[in-house]
């Protein structure tokens, strides 16, 4: 079995993973530009006969081994017991030389139960001595997805919210169908306008509006009354659709302008068809900021179920 790193490899030799991957290296430019110098990408696959039997998304940020958004993400496409034994060891032994060789302080993985049960990648890191930390990924998938259904579970409270935003609003998308790059710019100086500061590069803009060229993003405008009140971009990573940013006119949050515009992202990226689910993020029980907690609660009310996921973190004694 060979590993090598998602930049050296030619993705277009491998058909059914082939816009998941190319999407995770999107997202690793535009992190490098976004995080500069805290930000090394090292994610890999793990090769045996030309068949990719894992991917391992991962990266070293403010000295910590694992993802912007959180812990180390790795898919195996091999159910072999035995055989998912030894690639989960090679996984782990490669991820700690890299942790130890660029000094990082912390790995952090992220694991998901397997029918109430720890998952085999669960099981090895407790017997090597992780922490772990329960949090709720906030997923929708997409399996068996119908617009209608996912209307009817999200939160009742934000029905007549969704409503007032398809009454009210008019929409434009910027796709790969329709690479309108003035209509991208707006939102670029309306993210400035509505924040009050500049809080990205223009590279960093320029990234994005390539994703969306490509097909793995799409940016959603809202004009109220004629004026642009709104603006959000949903792009793909990986087998995940993600909630990527968005900006909204304050006065109008009662309206539920927010509500309508992410409903429909998560309806638009089902049809975008990259990918499996949708995540909203994870649902921390323990934060203390009220903020944080009430976007986390808005969140909530688009996901009928939560998805015990749990973090396993280790501290690196570094032997170099």
């Amino acid at each position: 079995m060979n590993i090598i790193h998602l930049k050296d490899l030619e993705i277009s030799g491998f058909n059914g993973l082939s816009v998941g991957l190319n999407s995770v290296a999107f997202f690793s430019i535009y992190y490098k530009e976004y995080y500069q110098e805290k930000f090394t990408d090292f994610s890999f696959v793990i090769i045996e006969d030309n068949f990719i039997l894992a991917t391992v998304k991962c990266c070293i940020i403010d000295d910590k081994f694992s993802l912007p958004e959180g812990g180390i993400i790795i898919d195996l496409f091999q159910r072999s017991d035995k055989k998912s034994k030894k690639i989960y060891d090679q996984i782990l032994n490669y991820v700690d030389d890299l942790s130890q060789k660029h000094n990082s302080a912390t790995i952090v993985i992220r694991d998901f139960l397997e029918e109430g049960k720890l998952s085999p990648l669960g099981e090895k890191l407790f017997n090597n001595k992780f922490q772990s930390r329960l949090s709720f990924e906030m997923e929708i998938p997409y399996e068996n997805f119908t617009i209608n259904s996912f209307h009817s579970s999200v939160r009742k409270s934000y029905k007549s919210l969704i409503n007032w935003g398809e009454k009210n609003l008019e929409i434009i998308d910027i796709n790969q169908e329709n690479q309108n790059f003035g209509d991208f710019k707006k939102f670029q100086d309306y993210h400035y306008k509505i924040s009050g500061k500049k809080t990205r590069s223009d590279k960093s803009w320029d990234i994005q509006f390539e994703m969306i060229k490509e097909g793995y993003a799409e940016l959603t405008l809202g004009f109220y009354k004629d004026n642009l009140a709104a603006g959000s971009i949903f792009a793909d990573y990986g087998n995940t659709s993600t909630y990527f940013t968005g900006v909204y006119e304050r006065n109008l949050f009662d309206f539920g302008i927010s509500h309508f515009l992410l409903y429909r992202g998560i309806c638009r990226s089902y049809e975008r068809g990259n990918t499996s689910k949708f995540s909203l993020g994870y649902f921390d029980t323990d934060i203390k900021d009220p903020k944080w907690y009430n976007i986390q609660h808005f969140k909530k009310g688009f996901c009928k179920e939560l998805k015990p996921t749990i973090f396993w973190s280790k501290e690196i004694i570094n032997d170099i």
